[in-house]
This record gives C-alpha cells, sequence and structure tokens, in this order.
C-alpha cells in the first residue's frame, strides 16, 4: 500500500475469491469458499424442494480460507 496517501493504516477484506482482486493494486484480501461445492448442493436441495421434498432444513458448513495479499495493513 502506498503509506504516503495514509492507507497504510486501513485495511480491506473481501468475501469470495473473485478474479478482480488479483488484478488491482494492491491486491485484495479475500475470505474463499468453495464455491464448486455450495452451488452443486444448493442445487441438489432446491429441485428435491420442487419435487415436494419438505424435510427439515439442513445446517451445512464448508471450510473456508483466508487469502492475504496487499490490502491489509500490518498490525
Amino acid at each position: 500500500m502506498d503509506k504516503s496517501s495514509g492507507g497504510a493504516s486501513v485495511s480491506l477484506v473481501g468475501f469470495d475469491d473473485f478474479d478482480l482482486a488479483t488484478f488491482i493494486d494492491p491486491q485484495i484480501t479475500v475470505v474463499a469458499q468453495p464455491i464448486s461445492k455450495i452451488g452443486p448442493l444448493a442445487a441438489e436441495i432446491l429441485l428435491k424442494r420442487i419435487e415436494g421434498d419438505m424435510s427439515e432444513p439442513q445446517h451445512r458448513r464448508f471450510a473456508t480460507k483466508l487469502i492475504i495479499r496487499g490490502s491489509v495493513a500490518p498490525i
């Protein structure tokens, strides 16, 4: 980060590892989630609901990963 602009004391963290996060300067720190697992599961649950499945809602947890890049200031 450019310390002359005063940005060294500010941090930015995004959610999802979007493509633009690595194309800008500084690169954005993100919390990445496994979209390739979440999407198909959501579609499967939706299709079951459409077909009449009225089972109790289930909580699913997926591992996330913090990807530290240049948009966080040192503490």
